[in-house]
């Protein structure tokens, strides 16, 4: 299941999007000086989140002021599928023993000793090496692997009424149908949208995979090696634009709402 999930508007809305047209202006400017030069910066930047609870941002090593990369060309973008399959590999040789692992679901009861399974292919065709994580076709995967603390556990929303108000209309609508069709509604769940109205325009629809979140049986994170992760696919970001992203954690026992990543993105 996946999710196409819009994020809040900030509360200075007009300060906002005049801020992000100024900054865009100073990236236009620097990108032209830069080329001149043959130097560009890479695609993405990513700011690790200062909270408590928080993602991280894969890939998390990125292309700076290298004369060999250029914005769009395919050399980037297989340094950044590079990145990715290094991932995969590391997070695929992490995997506990197979008598350790448990196939879990909501009424399922973890043993202890065991680990809830999960499988880096349950990203999808969006998300894999069988199509270069979306790179050559326009449409980058981002990976979302879930942070410290360990010991944190997120509390559900147990109604519609409970939904904050600062929730993206997208993902609550989605949540409400779950409640509405008794499902399961024991997720911490997430929102990637752009940060101002400009980046909103210019990001285009994004798809989270396999689910708009990570279900609860995952936590606490009981492994020390790896946790659970998400695929977030860019479906038609802007070209040579400076796009701010920013992905929101929601759950009752947070604030609302919880800033879980930052990534400013160039295509």
């Amino acid at each position: 299941m996946t999710g196409e999930v819009a994020g809040f508007t900030p509360e200075h809305e007009v300060q906002g999007s005049k801020r992000s047209r100024i900054r865009r202006i100073v990236v236009c400017v620097t990108l032209i000086t830069l080329v001149g030069l043959a130097v560009v910066v890479g695609l993405a930047v990513t700011y690790a989140s200062a909270d408590s609870s928080g993602l991280i941002v894969y890939p998390d090593t990125f292309i700076d002021l290298d004369p060999n990369y250029m914005i769009g060309d395919k050399s980037a973008k297989q340094h950044y599928i590079d990145v990715l399959k290094d991932f995969e590999a590391a997070y695929t040789d992490a995997t506990p023993s197979a008598q350790n692992l448990a196939d879990c679901s909501f009424s399922y009861k973890l043993r202890d000793g065991m680990e809830c399974r999960y499988e880096f292919m349950w990203l999808g065709s969006a998300c894999n090496q069988a199509n270069n994580f979306g790179y050559m076709d326009d449409q980058p995967c981002i990976v979302l692997a879930f942070n410290e603390p360990r010991e944190w556990t997120p509390k559900p929303y147990t109604s519609p009424e409970e939904l904050p108000k600062e929730m993206p209309e997208s993902l609550r609508t989605h949540i409400e149908s779950l409640f509405a069709s008794s499902h399961p509604t024991q997720f911490l769940w997430v929102s990637c949208t752009g940060q101002y109205p400009a980046d909103k325009e210019f990001l285009g629809p994004v798809e989270l995979s396999p689910w708009p979140g990570f279900p609860l049986y995952y936590f606490p994170v009981r492994t020390s090696s790896r946790g659970p992760i998400l695929g977030l696919t860019l479906k038609g970001p802007e070209f040579s634009t400076l796009i701010s992203i920013e992905c929101h954690f929601w759950a009752k026992n947070l604030e609302t709402p919880h800033v879980a990543a930052r990534i400013e993105f160039l295509w």
